[in-house]
């Protein structure tokens, strides 16, 4: 039969979830959380804490794929961590990126060699891809170029970043 609408109150459920589920394959109308979700809070936190837990698990499957031969490399779960910024904003993805940090850090075989390395390889470096939610409007109306660019950018920060780090510690270790 016809399902009467939940009656909301004042949260709204932001185009960004359902374009972010559209882009997954799922119909609208496959969820419905409408009924669940009172707090716009609540799901970014939820939305949040699920998608930080996919880049460790992200990160931890592809452990197995070599990286650069001086440490690094191009990681699958920057895309969870771009995604967070984009649906819940850069707020929400500087937050996350600096958990993912923090975990990665002390949970997947990172390392630092003092804590400048400590804060600029992993807290800022991920921290960073917080800046893709600074395009979320434009991605969300249907610009893709806006999504490339964001993810872009945020690569250029954490390399950045970690440009620094190594900067620093050659200078510590006293390579010229």
């Amino acid at each position: 039969g016809n399902d009467p609408k939940p009656d909301l109150g004042n949260a709204s459920v932001g185009k960004e979830t359902i374009v972010f589920f559209y882009i997954l394959g799922f119909p609208q109308d496959f969820f419905n959380w409408r009924s669940i979700m009172k707090k716009k809070e609540v799901f970014n936190l939820s939305f949040s804490a699920i998608f930080l837990s996919f880049a460790v698990v992200i990160e931890v499957i592809f452990k197995v794929v070599p990286g650069f031969p001086n440490g690094g490399g191009v990681s699958l779960a920057m895309l969870p961590l771009a995604i967070i910024s984009i649906v819940c904003g850069w707020k929400y993805g500087v937050v996350a990126g600096l958990a993912y940090g923090v975990i990665d850090c002390f949970c997947l075989d990172g390392y630092g060699f003092n804590p400048f390395s400590f804060v600029l390889d992993y807290v800022l470096a991920f921290a960073s891809l917080g800046i893709v939610g600074v395009f979320r409007e434009k991605i969300l109306s249907g610009s893709k170029g806006y999504f490339i660019l964001g993810l872009v950018l945020a690569g250029l920060l954490r390399w950045t970043f970690s440009g620094f780090s190594g900067v620093i510690n050659a200078n510590v270790w006293g390579y010229d």
